[in-house]
């Protein structure tokens, strides 16, 4: 029995004999095959869901600021809560890149301020350097912790450390926290 031993060179030449044959049986993309591509990857740089996810935040809070309040403002007012709770968590998705790889679209498309607090780019500045992982839970440096300084913490009321405790449950940040974060926002600018 013959054992064949392939030398490197011999190795590449096959490598390059084969890539030439692929190429001959299966040419290049057509022009039309190119176009395709360019289109899947433009649908893939927009985050369709989302783009109509912003939409309709928009369609509710217009019906809710100008129909359902001239029907019943209670019930504007309960429409909008997770509306605007919806509108600053797509914000926050914009600020990380989405729906599109434009910073720019993104910004344009969550500019406006609907919970008229803190407006986007001012969120935009503060969340980024929350992200700095050298200060990140910094009581005194992260700008969007939730802890204190312990020499801080004994100095505070008992029921504001109540309040603050609560905020760490599920509820308490549903309910408390956006106060809360509107709060520090406010005096640490």
């Amino acid at each position: 029995m013959t054992h064949f031993h392939e030398t490197p060179r011999q190795g590449a030449y096959d490598a390059v004999a084969e890539q030439a044959v692929k190429a001959a049986v299966h040419p290049g993309p057509t022009p039309l095959e190119d176009i395709l591509k360019d289109a899947r990857q433009i649908e893939r740089a927009v985050e369709w869901p989302t783009m109509l996810v912003i939409l309709g935040v928009y369609c509710a809070w217009i019906c809710a600021t100008l129909l359902l309040s001239q029907v019943w403002l209670p019930l504007a007012v309960i429409v909008l809560i997770p509306v605007l709770a919806l509108h600053s968590s797509l914000t926050h998705e914009a600020v990380h890149g989405h729906p599109t790889r434009n910073a720019r679209v993104n910004a344009a498309l969550l500019f406006p301020c609907l919970i008229m607090f803190v407006p986007y780019l001012r969120f935009k500045d503060q969340h980024l350097a929350h992200h700095v992982d050298s200060v990140l839970t910094d009581p005194y440096d992260d700008p969007e912790t939730n802890f204190h300084d312990p020499a801080v913490w004994v100095r505070l009321p008992r029921w504001f450390q109540a309040v603050l405790n609560f905020n760490n449950t599920l509820l308490g940040r549903l309910t408390v926290g956006p106060l809360l974060g509107l709060v520090s926002f406010v005096r640490d600018d």
